[in-house]
């Protein structure tokens, strides 16, 4: 893991045990690795990849002690659920209020989380315009990474 990955995984890690703390909930030694195996993927991952990653470690837990960690990382705003893959990634902006913009390379799933007031903004400005209150939103945008983009310019005739 490199110095960057590393120093995101410690500030994640930190920020989750003193909200767990400071709302009275506990982040059980489940909860915790499942989080991190989250922040250490650079792309979204299903319940079931976390469940088989668990299982190589040695621990043996059945598919609804993945779903009840995830629900809870969800619930805390640890975490968020990308709807169109049915996979989850580690929110990178806690602590913000914020609204979940990603980008996802269609071609290797590398996922990016950006902090997006703008877009937020005219979310909201839509939704009260056409009579709606926006409560959450989570937006998905595929896209192509930069070495997915050379990798398909080399692959054309």
């Amino acid at each position: 893991m490199d110095k960057q990955s590393s120093n995101t995984l410690s500030r994640i890690m930190t920020y989750a045990e003193k909200e767990c703390q400071a709302r009275s909930l506990r982040l059980t030694p489940v909860r915790r690795r499942v989080l991190e195996m989250l922040v250490k993927h650079k792309h979204p991952v299903s319940a079931y990849q976390l469940l088989d990653e668990l299982v190589e470690e040695g621990h043996k837990p059945a598919p609804p002690t993945i779903y009840r960690a995830l629900d809870f990382l969800l619930e805390q705003g640890f975490i968020h659920r990308l709807a169109t893959q049915n996979n989850f990634v580690a929110c990178t902006h806690l602590g913000t209020l914020h609204m979940g913009v990603f980008l996802v390379c269609k071609r290797c799933k590398k996922t990016v989380e950006l902090l997006g007031d703008s877009i937020r903004e005219t979310l909201v400005d839509q939704a009260d315009q056409n009579e709606f209150s926006l409560e959450e939103a989570l937006v998905e945008v595929n896209c192509l990474c930069q070495p997915c983009q050379s990798q398909q310019e080399r692959d054309q005739p």
